[in-house]
């Protein structure tokens, strides 16, 4: 669990800057600043979720449009929101996680912010392609 908090403060801090951020003007229907990274992890976990699925669906050989829930979807993106919401912002341990990894090195940041996108979204839809390829 001490990665992932680790890995929402590396999202955070890349838009936060260290309070910086802050200062900037932000528009009505802009997301607040602790809620940006959670816009990461839903749809990161989503893509892996949507990889897990069309996998089984080749593995077993059923038509692929069983794998894609047509009102499913929104309702795995919303769980896995609500889920993060709960966990970090609506009881404040983001404001924990800053006074916890503010002294970690920039550059360990950025590299870790690197490895989540590539993760959560290159190497997913990668395989994406790799499995609709082979079909």
């Amino acid at each position: 669990m001490k990665k992932i908090q680790f890995y929402y403060y590396c999202l955070y801090n890349l838009v936060y800057k260290d309070g910086w951020g802050l200062q900037d003007p932000q528009g009505s229907r802009a997301l607040p600043f602790e809620q940006r990274p959670l816009l990461v992890f839903t749809f990161g976990i989503w893509l892996w979720t949507f990889v897990i699925r069309t996998f089984l669906a080749k593995l077993i050989k059923i038509d692929y449009s069983v794998v894609i829930f047509p009102n499913g979807e929104v309702l795995f993106l919303i769980l896995y929101w609500g889920i993060s919401y709960f966990y970090f912002v609506d009881n404040g341990r983001y404001l924990d996680l800053i006074a916890e990894f503010r002294l970690v090195d920039k550059k360990v940041q950025r590299k870790t912010c690197i490895y989540i996108l590539i993760f959560s979204f290159l190497l997913p839809v990668f395989l994406l392609t790799i499995l609709l390829w082979v079909r």
